[in-house]
């Protein structure tokens, strides 16, 4: 098992080179940030020249990667041109843990949504709850996340008034004046309306998968040989079918963890909470390179850990797998 992680680990190295280099050279064709500064008068051409200079864009684009590159593994993200004086460094970790509140509540509520009614609909197939619960699922699948948001906001929070419009409470996520527990509720009342919304409208593909992975797992011989056994249908579900339905919700699971940070662009937007999501959503409006080739490097290595991560689980959860 170790050397396998070790194996892929090494692979993962150049894939990783690879993402990077091909995400600066799509952000490149964004254009020069600077050349917006030229159409206002008030502005000296010299003085545009010179930030061009510093921030190098006088150079070909591939000079630019190698020096940002070596820069970033050093650990110097660089400055952020739509967040001055804010360096990129404590602009992204000063936004990661309001996504991570976010993305988590919105994972766990998917799982108690999901879990169950997937399990429901794959034992009550074709009755009457199975295409009721799946017209629902489909009905939230085809409504757009920024009309179910737009529209929340304003039956619960203008019509209602029962949430806040938006936002995250204070400014700080520790304020020197709340305790962490007042921090935590604050927190959980503003986030709560966004939270309930992304986890009802995208737990129904996840819904999806456990329903057809419980039904491929009941229809194997060995469910039918416990039912022959006499034992109890919850014993055959919780003992047999479930615990062999794991592999496909880990994978699932697994692949969702990338999406925690930054993976509600549009929730964000619409509820106006300052995570990562809104960050890479002002820096690729202001042509902040530096600052959303931070954000993608992060969602980057999730995503190349959480397959790495869902390989190795296999081994654990299956006995029938082996690593050479």
């Amino acid at each position: 098992m170790l050397n396998y992680i070790i194996r892929r680990l090494l692979g993962l190295i150049p894939t990783f080179i690879i993402i990077t280099l091909v995400a600066f050279f799509v952000l490149t064709l964004m254009g020069d940030p600077f050349q917006q500064m030229k159409m206002n008068p008030q502005i000296p051409k010299g003085q545009i020249e010179r930030l061009r200079r510093q921030w190098g864009f006088d150079q070909p684009w591939f000079i630019r990667y190698v020096k940002w590159f070596i820069s970033f593994m050093e650990g110097n993200w660089g400055p952020s041109i739509s967040q001055n004086p804010t360096d990129v460094y404590h602009a992204v970790m000063e936004r990661i843990p309001i996504s991570l509140y976010l993305g988590i509540y919105t994972i766990i509520l998917q799982l108690l949504i999901a879990l169950p009614l997937g399990i429901f609909t794959a034992i009550k197939q074709y009755t009457i709850w199975d295409n009721l619960v799946t017209f629902l699922v489909f009905l939230g699948l085809s409504m757009p996340s920024f009309f179910a948001g737009v529209l929340s906001l304003y039956y619960f929070a203008g019509v209602l008034k029962i949430f806040p419009n938006g936002g995250i409470g204070p400014d700080t996520f520790y304020p020197t004046d709340y305790t962490f527990y007042q921090v935590y509720l604050v927190r959980s009342y503003y986030l709560m309306l966004p939270v309930v919304i992304w986890g009802i409208l995208f737990s129904g593909g996840l819904l999806r998968y456990v329903r057809s992975a419980m039904l491929e797992v009941m229809n194997q011989d060995y469910i039918r040989t416990a039912r022959a056994k006499g034992l109890p249908e919850d014993v055959v579900i919780r003992k047999h079918a479930l615990k062999n339905t794991m592999v496909t919700l880990v994978t699932i699971l697994v692949l969702m963890i990338p999406g925690i940070i930054g993976g509600g662009i549009i929730t964000e937007q619409i509820f106006n909470i300052r995570g990562i999501g809104k960050l890479m959503w002002t820096g690729l409006n202001q042509q902040d390179i530096p600052l959303v080739m931070a954000v993608l490097i992060i969602q980057s290595v999730l995503t190349l850990f959480a397959n790495l991560l869902a390989d190795v689980l296999y081994g654990v959860i299956d006995p029938r797998v082996r690593y050479s």
